[in-house]
């Protein structure tokens, strides 16, 4: 799932991992998926995207929902020692399709 194995954000992987398995995921929610990275001005954070179904109109309790869940994330991760910012972000899930030369 994440890419944080072995680097100094390993503790932090940690905690993604038990925060995920902790808290009750939305119906809506495909996949979370994760990565360290560097905020704009360079100190390391961590990268968390909530993948949903793609929705051209969605209702406000399926937004309620994710955004909820989103906050859920990061306010357990925060409450329970991560080391570095979680960033969490809703994305869309869009199916990749490749051609063959």
């Amino acid at each position: 799932m994440g890419i944080l194995t072995g680097t100094p954000l390993e503790i932090d992987e940690a905690l993604i991992g038990q925060a995920l398995r902790e808290l009750p995921r939305p119906e809506e929610v495909r996949d979370v998926t994760y990565e360290a990275g560097e905020d704009s001005e360079g100190a390391p954070v961590i990268w968390i995207w909530v993948i949903t179904d793609d929705d051209v109109n969605p209702s406000s309790d399926h937004i309620r929902r994710l955004t909820d869940y989103s906050t859920s994330i990061r306010d357990w991760l925060l409450d329970n020692g991560v080391k570095h910012w979680p960033h969490v972000r809703i994305h869309r899930y869009i199916p990749r399709v490749f051609k063959r030369a």
